[in-house]
């Protein structure tokens, strides 16, 4: 499997605007990233290869809190953005060293996620109809599912109550729930 995300963007490209390259190269080959960015730790954006990426930035969207706070990497919200159409969820890291004074932002496009789940699923193993796979954050926000749920259930969403109690689980679970009707 390929990494994620961005693990070094030369220093010395950064300062003088010269990552847009890099960045888009990366977007490019990694579909998975909804996009990329360099952000000074005075909150300056140094550069993002997409436009919409920059716009939305400049307003300091709930998605995009307070960088560089946290010691070793940060995730953010599901985030939208006007013009990208697809929903994200924002991981971002300190440059490695302290002389690199920026914080690298790598999106990853939960659309994408949600067309990969299916990958994820054991062979093998016979599933009760209506099985579905969610992956949630902390706090039971979908950031993916597979197949698309036909109970309102989305990327985006919380899950409802009843569910609630799995996305705080300390340990991958596997369980059946039951709807209303008894069904599983």
């Amino acid at each position: 499997p390929r990494p994620l995300a961005v693990s070094r963007v030369s220093a010395a490209a950064v300062p003088e605007g010269g990552c847009q390259a890099p960045l888009t190269l990366l977007h490019l080959v990694r579909p998975s990233l909804s996009f990329s960015a360099v952000e000074g730790r005075d909150g300056k954006l140094l550069c993002a290869p997409r436009a919409p990426i920059a716009a939305a930035w400049a307003m300091r969207p709930s998605w995009l809190p307070e960088l560089g706070k946290q010691e070793h990497g940060w995730i953010g919200r599901v985030g939208t953005v006007p013009g990208l159409d697809r929903p994200f969820l924002p991981i971002a890291t300190q440059s490695p060293t302290i002389e690199e004074n920026y914080i690298i932002v790598a999106a990853l496009d939960l659309t994408w996620l949600s067309e990969h789940l299916a990958e994820l699923r054991p062979r093998g193993v016979d599933e009760p109809d209506r099985a579905t796979l969610f992956i949630t954050d902390r706090n039971g926000t979908v950031l993916g599912l597979d197949p698309k749920a036909d109970d309102g259930i989305g990327v985006g969403t919380h899950l409802p109550d009843v569910l609630q109690p799995l996305a705080h689980m300390a340990a991958i679970v596997l369980t059946t729930v039951t709807d209303a009707l008894g069904q599983g």
